[in-house]
């Protein structure tokens, strides 16, 4: 079994996603079974979000134990980007680490991610009444970094800017206040 014992420990809900879509690429590449740590959500920097969010319908629930009660050998990936060598050589029964954030590992199985990854009932819903009260609506995530942001907004017709809800200048640069960090005390533009 190949599995992410430290599911929850690198990063919130997009990084959980992208590690779990990646975990179920590589074994599927190498033709093992996968499996991801239980989690009740009761700490939120050690625990992961996958269940309070998804069903993941393609995950049998016998599948959801820690490989080794925790302890097994671990396989990190060696850089940022796609690792051709591990997708294509990972060792079975060990767990992966690190943030695999390349549709690389996953691609091939796309679909059935996508079916993993509907949100559940008591969050889709809400957000489907919102989104009918709109024509054409885009949403956007904006990250608060302490590095300067420019944000684009892609495939945005200028006739059809968000301008009365977001300023959008002539090039689709999203023009967004400055906000304060109060770690730092300094100000940054998003």
């Amino acid at each position: 079994m190949l599995a992410f014992n430290h599911l929850g420990h690198l990063g919130r809900l997009g990084n959980q996603m992208f590690q779990y879509a990646s975990l179920r690429g590589i074994a599927a590449r190498r033709g093992y079974d996968f499996g991801i740590p239980p989690s009740k959500f009761d700490d939120e920097w050690r625990s992961h979000q996958l269940f309070e969010v998804f069903d993941l319908p393609n995950l049998p629930r016998s599948n959801v134990k820690y490989l080794d009660g925790g302890n097994a050998p671990v396989a990190q990936e060696r850089f940022f980007h796609f690792d051709q060598l591990l997708f294509d050589q990972c060792p079975n029964d060990i767990s992966l680490f690190g943030y695999f954030q390349s549709e690389k590992y996953f691609k091939h199985i796309e679909d059935s991610i996508r079916e993993d990854f509907v949100f559940r009932e008591h969050i889709l819903e809400p957000c489907k009444e919102i989104a009918e009260g709109f024509d054409n609506p885009v949403s956007l995530h904006v990250r608060f970094a302490p590095v300067d942001l420019v944000l684009f907004l892609s495939n945005v017709d200028r006739s059809a800017r968000l301008s009365n809800i977001c300023p959008c200048n002539e090039n689709n640069r999203l023009n967004l206040p400055t906000y304060r960090d109060w770690e730092t005390d300094r100000k940054s533009v998003v």
